[in-house]
């Protein structure tokens, strides 16, 4: 599941390459930015001491406030620094929601995940937008 959220990445890419979102910036600034968001949402709230929703198909109150904290952070600080990737809101919702925890190997395997997707997806991408 730890790279689940990377499909809607890959997707843009493949499908829409001429927009600004799918840019290598965008993809790997709006990553960055949803962990980070979602990370200090999720520790600030508690919500990881809530159980996921994956495993008791119940909404946790403090999960939903995490999700909506950091989607908030998330689009304000995307459009703040030109790195709006819609996107990202999987990686946010992923993670705030119980599918993956807040630790190092979760956010190395997004980062490593999005990185390969913008490097290998860039030259393609660039390609096609010019095609």
């Amino acid at each position: 599941m730890a790279l689940a959220s990377l499909g809607p990445t890959a997707y843009l890419l493949a499908h829409s390459p001429s927009q600004e979102s799918a840019r290598a910036y965008n993809v790997i600034a709006g990553h960055l930015i949803g962990l980070c968001a979602t990370f200090s949402a999720v520790t600030v709230l508690g919500a990881g001491e809530t159980p996921s929703v994956f495993t008791t198909h119940e909404l946790a109150g403090a999960r939903v406030l995490a999700s909506g904290l950091a989607l908030i952070v998330a689009v304000a600080v995307e459009l703040w620094l030109g790195a709006s990737h819609p996107p990202a809101a999987a990686t946010v919702l992923l993670i705030t929601l119980g599918g993956l925890p807040v630790s190092l190997q979760s956010a190395s395997t997004v980062v490593i995940g999005v990185l390969l997707i913008a490097l290998l997806g860039e030259p393609l991408r660039r390609l096609r937008a010019t095609a």
